[in-house]
């Protein structure tokens, strides 16, 4: 993924297909349509009570430092935000983009920006940024990040 391309996420299921910036061979990206790739009732909770979509599933443990109750040293969903919902929408979103990178552990991240805010990085900055985390069993947690 070229480093200066901006795609976008947006709420209640939706995902902007506006993306600005050189893409990944060079080609200049701009569209504004939108398209729904998913809605809520297409995620299930498996036998452990993860929030699953048949491909990946969110770690409640991974996510536990990222959640509202966090330490104050992390960045943090906001409260009304549902944290594991966002992380599944941001990682279909990143295959639907080819926006996963290799993060050196043999696993793989992304960086995906929302329409809105989605929480508060350890500085107390707020961001629309959400990274995505998926190892090689396509478990996944995410974080409120730093946009690019």
């Amino acid at each position: 993924m070229a480093e200066n391309t901006v795609y976008t996420i947006a709420g209640a299921g939706y995902v902007s297909g506006r993306s600005v910036g050189k893409g990944p061979v060079g080609t200049r990206i701009n569209s504004s349509r939108s398209q729904q790739i998913s809605n809520a009732s297409s995620f299930t909770k498996n036998r452990h009570g993860l929030l699953t979509d048949g491909r990946y599933t969110v770690s409640k443990e991974a996510m536990k430092p990222h959640v509202y109750t966090g330490n104050g040293y992390k960045s943090i969903f906001y409260k009304t935000v549902n944290a594991e919902e966002v992380v599944l929408r941001a990682a279909r979103f990143a295959d639907k983009y080819k926006m996963w990178v290799a993060d050196g552990s043999g696993g793989f991240k992304a960086k995906v920006q929302a329409n809105v805010n989605v929480g508060t990085l350890g500085n107390g900055r707020t961001t629309n940024t959400i990274n995505v985390y998926r190892n090689s069993n396509n478990i996944l947690h995410g974080s409120p990040g730093t946009p690019r």
